[in-house]
């Protein structure tokens, strides 16, 4: 899936359908990740295999790592790409200043500066204010990340018909809302279908 010029998510060519389904097994990879690794953790902890635990999900990550870095090299540019130039760091902000696209950019630098200054917090906030187990942590990652992989198809289909703008918006709308939502309900079962909103969101 690759945004195109006019806002509108090209779906059409191999590129947009080859990117699109590398996310959905992408996100099915984490979900199956995160499931095995907070099973691990949870069943060994306390014991004296608790540190084997982690240092085999160390082990199991580099090896994932070593694998898909042949996948990555064997990456190779369309063979038919239209005419480009490079532009430098200043000719960029020159050109996307007041554009559309620089909206875009500004939108998502914003967005993002947002998730990563707060995401650090959300995991103590659950294991301590919440005093969630293992399990129901393991539970709450899962699900946001089965519940973005899941969504992928519809947001697909909805990117075809709404275009980028409001799809972005629909997006940053349904995260927000949900992570605001937080303070309902220190419950679970709340949590975790708040996790389910911002993965469809995501």
């Amino acid at each position: 899936m690759v945004w195109v010029p006019g806002g509108k998510f090209d779906m059409g060519d191999s590129i947009g359908q080859k990117a699109f389904f590398a996310a959905i097994i992408g996100g099915f990879n984490q979900t199956r990740g995160a499931l095995l690794g907070g099973v691990l953790i949870s069943r060994f902890e306390h014991t004296p295999l608790e540190l084997a635990s982690f240092a085999l999900l160390f082990m199991a990550a580099s090896l994932s790592r070593a694998l898909s870095t042949p996948a990555l090299v064997a990456q190779s540019e369309p063979r038919h790409l239209p005419p480009a130039r490079r532009v430098s760091p200043v000719e960029f902000l020159r050109r996307i200043r007041g554009a559309p696209e620089g909206r875009v950019v500004a939108a998502l630098l914003v967005f993002m500066l947002a998730v990563q200054v707060s995401s650090p917090f959300v995991t103590p906030y659950m294991l301590r204010g919440l005093a969630m187990d293992k399990d129901q942590f393991t539970i709450s990652v899962v699900t946001l990340f089965a519940a973005k992989s899941l969504a992928l198809p519809l947001v697909g289909r909805l990117a075809g018909t709404w275009g980028a703008r409001r799809l972005l918006m629909a997006g940053a709308v349904v995260v927000a809302a949900a992570s605001g939502l937080w303070i309902v309900s220190t419950a679970p079962t709340w949590i975790y279908a708040m996790q389910l909103v911002s993965g469809a969101g995501w």
